[in-house]
């Protein structure tokens, strides 16, 4: 592909993310005012190639990170032999063919926990851009970005977006849909409602869905999640290859988010009016579509979005642990209660895995403290169940 065509190829998907539908540009707030709206964006996925890359260190200095704090993990993946860990960030390495440098992927939940270990809280560029700044210099190609958008009141669910799906009053980029629920048999309780719009593979794909009943039915399933919002739906961005890298170069630029975001949304889906032009194409956009792309327009990119692994753990043993400790105590006419807690602080001594050392080192960090060692974990502990 010579220049002149990439950079056609450029401008185009530079267009269609950013750019409404030339066409029809719905219906205009005529007060001129943004609802004021509880609402989040947030980087959920980063897939990245760093073709050119040799050196590990190079890829967790730009992080920003500790080296020493990764952990070697036995396997790869398909492409790669080899791979490093911290927490739920992972790093591949020694490709097979070698010619696919070094492959940093970080899942929903390795950008919260990145979040918190970032050494750019406080740059005027914010957590991500500072990030993607420093891997645009180092020649990175974006095989994978995911932005989402979180919305906590009633601007849009999925059931009123599958009500307009059904009866037609939606116009769109996307050529098929597909909705996924899940309920349980007993009682019928909703586990998940996800509408997809586009393939998974594809350039693009957009997926509205209850992220409170997904939370919900994982906590169900024992993970211990604890949801303190009454709603909670997420619409989900996922962006491949090229257009991933724009979506990238517009966040470089200097223009926000919540523009990009409006852009891409407001040009590959349309929630029409239920009445009005035969044409649907040519009916205005639904006015609870266009406050909802409104409040959207107006965010930033958070920079924390933290799940709290270790708050999240507290709140369990607050729930779920303290009741029970209380029963033990109880039908074991404890007189000293300590010494059942040093019985079961002597326990856990040398029973601390990767997953829990990192999640201990994530919140550390998150609140300026230093890193443990397993080593300084253990005297900790002892320490503890040693105390009288």
């Amino acid at each position: 592909m010579d220049n002149l065509t990439a950079l056609t190829n450029a401008e185009k998907i530079r267009e269609k993310l950013a750019s409404a539908p030339p066409t029809n540009r719905g219906v205009e707030n005529t007060q001129g005012v943004i609802q004021k709206q509880a609402m989040r964006s947030l980087v959920d996925w980063v897939s990245v190639t760093f073709k050119h890359e040799k050196k590990l260190t190079n890829v967790v200095s730009a992080l920003g990170l500790n080296f020493d704090d990764f952990h070697e993990q036995k396997n790869g993946n398909s492409f790669y032999r080899k791979s490093v860990r911290l927490g739920a960030i992972v790093i591949y390495y020694d490709a097979a063919d070698r010619q696919s440098g070094i492959f940093l992927n970080m899942s929903g939940k390795a950008c919260r926990e990145y979040e918190s270990l970032s050494p750019y809280k406080n740059s005027v560029l914010g957590v991500w851009v500072h990030l993607f700044s420093l891997f645009t210099m180092m020649d990175a190609k974006y095989t994978r970005l995911d932005i989402a958008v979180d919305t906590f009141q009633d601007e849009i669910s999925t059931t009123k977006v599958y009500r307009y799906l059904q009866r037609k009053h939606v116009t769109s980029q996307f050529r098929k849909m597909r909705r996924m629920t899940a309920h349980t048999i007993k009682g019928f309780e909703s586990k998940g409602d996800t509408i997809y719009f586009g393939s998974g593979s594809s350039n693009i794909q957009v997926r509205i869905y209850d992220k409170k009943a997904e939370r919900e039915a994982k906590s169900k399933e024992g993970k211990k999640i604890v949801v303190t919002v009454d709603q909670w739906v997420r619409t989900e961005i996922q962006l491949r290859d090229e257009h991933a890298s724009m979506a990238v170069l517009y966040l470089l630029s200097g223009r926000s988010v919540g523009t990009l975001l409006r852009g891409i949304l407001k040009n590959y889906i349309q929630f029409r009016q239920t009445k009005g032009d035969s044409n649907l194409s040519r009916r205005p956009l639904a006015k609870w579509y266009v406050d909802y792309l409104e409040g959207v327009d107006a965010l930033k990119l958070t920079d924390v979005a933290q799940d709290y692994t270790v708050e999240r753990a507290k709140d369990w043993i607050d729930k779920s642990v303290t009741p029970t400790l209380a029963m033990l105590l109880t039908a074991l006419d404890v007189t000293d209660p300590k010494q059942l807690i040093q019985e079961i602080m002597s326990t856990s001594v040398g029973r601390i895995n990767n997953k829990k050392i990192d999640a201990v080192n994530i919140y550390r960090t998150s609140q300026g403290k230093d890193p443990l060692t397993l080593e300084q974990m253990h005297q900790h502990l002892s320490r503890l169940a040693n105390l009288t």
